[in-house]
């Protein structure tokens, strides 16, 4: 058996400064995405290490050549951070249109910078919007002008044995990490161990994190219940966009409450929906189906409707036990913000508490959100 602690360590380590330590790696390829619609499976195949791009700017003290300082803060982020030259090491960067600020990174990164690429995805428009036959066929068409912009751009040729190869790595870290989640509803691990693990894949291949995780397993004391203690802590589904900060989740366990569920866009919006039951398909078209058809099954306010995603939220909440729900949202983020202003009333009807907080992306010591949050816990 192994020593867990010393296993979680090696999850810690990648996530500590992960940008820092790839422009120090010698030898390896990155190749940086944005988005949770960005078909990862191909900058796997095609020998890249897919890099989740995360802002890591630390000051608010932004250029204002760019964006005005009432645009979307993580935007504003993301570009310095490039322009700063923290993403010096990507051997190139995928964008795909989250929303118009996210574009706009894109459409300056893309006249200062080699090799930046944009993925078209559809929106949500009924009745050929994300999700319908037509738009699974529109994704096929863009995922197939990603394989090529490998080959033109960097000699590399994707074939259909390297994709299935990459969706078979991918399918079982899926499984591992709905295995993952199943042991921390268990109690078998903590709050904050459950996310570092899972913001891991982030930044590293996923065959890796995969025998990570099945090393961490294998030393599991299933018999021992560490992590969730629903007597004393407040259950909560969190929502909205967290850009994986850690120091979040450290503030929320301090505060109290248990994170059950989430839907977040770098955790279970990212990861959380597999591939469709179709057995794996022997021609390169049927293989490019799978994957548009797993991008167009995530739920995203961005790309689906408000129906859908209300529905996704409700299922959640409901299976997870909490007891209410935190809509978490970084300042100007316009989408999440008018989708909590449209639901809000709704989960009211139904009974659920809500609370929406939209900090800073730099501050955590609000003590105006130290005092939102007690409030609201006293009322669940």
């Amino acid at each position: 058996m192994h020593n867990t602690n010393a296993l979680l360590n090696e999850f810690y380590d990648i996530i500590q400064d992960p940008y820092v330590k790839m422009q120090e790696t010698k030898g390896s390829r990155y190749f940086g995405f944005n988005c949770i619609f960005i078909p990862e499976e191909i900058i796997h195949a095609a020998g890249f290490t897919p890099v989740r791009i995360l802002g890591v700017y630390n000051d608010d003290q932004y250029n204002e050549t760019y964006f005005h300082r009432c645009s979307c803060e993580f935007a504003r982020n993301l570009l310095h951070s490039y322009l700063d030259g923290c993403y010096d090491f990507l051997d190139g960067s995928v964008f795909s249109q989250c929303c118009d600020a996210l574009f706009a990174v894109y459409q300056n990164l893309e006249k200062m910078r080699k090799n930046v690429y944009y993925f078209w995805t559809p929106f949500h428009s009924k009745p050929s919007g994300f999700g319908s036959e037509w738009a699974n066929h529109f994704i096929v068409k863009k995922i197939n002008e990603f394989i090529h912009f490998f080959k033109d751009n960097y000699q590399i040729k994707i074939t259909n044995n390297d994709i299935l190869e990459s969706m078979k790595i991918y399918r079982e870290n899926i499984s591992l990490l709905n295995k993952l989640t199943d042991y921390y509803q268990q109690g078998l691990i903590t709050c904050i161990d459950y996310y570092a693990i899972r913001k891991a894949s982030l930044f590293i291949r996923k065959e890796k994190h995969n025998a990570l995780l099945n090393k961490l397993f294998s030393g599991f004391d299933l018999t021992e219940s560490k992590g969730n203690n629903h007597n004393s802590r407040k259950k909560l589904l969190i929502s909205g966009f967290l850009n994986a900060d850690m120091e979040w989740i450290h503030y929320f366990y301090k505060m109290g409450i248990e994170l059950v569920a989430d839907d977040l866009c770098c955790f279970s919006r990212y990861a959380g929906y597999g591939y469709p039951a179709d057995s794996y398909p022997a021609d390169d078209q049927n293989t490019l189906m799978l994957l548009a058809k797993r991008i167009s099954s995530k739920k995203c306010p961005v790309k689906v409707g408000s129906n859908q995603r209300y529905e996704d939220l409700i299922k959640r909440y409901h299976e997870s036990g909490a007891e209410g729900i935190l809509f978490f949202i970084y300042q100007f983020c316009d989408i999440q913000a008018l989708e909590y202003a449209q639901f809000s009333h709704k989960f009211k009807n139904e009974g659920i508490r809500t609370l929406f907080i939209q900090p800073s992306l730099h501050y955590k010591d609000s003590g105006q959100i130290d005092t939102r949050i007690e409030a609201f816990l006293e009322m669940l």
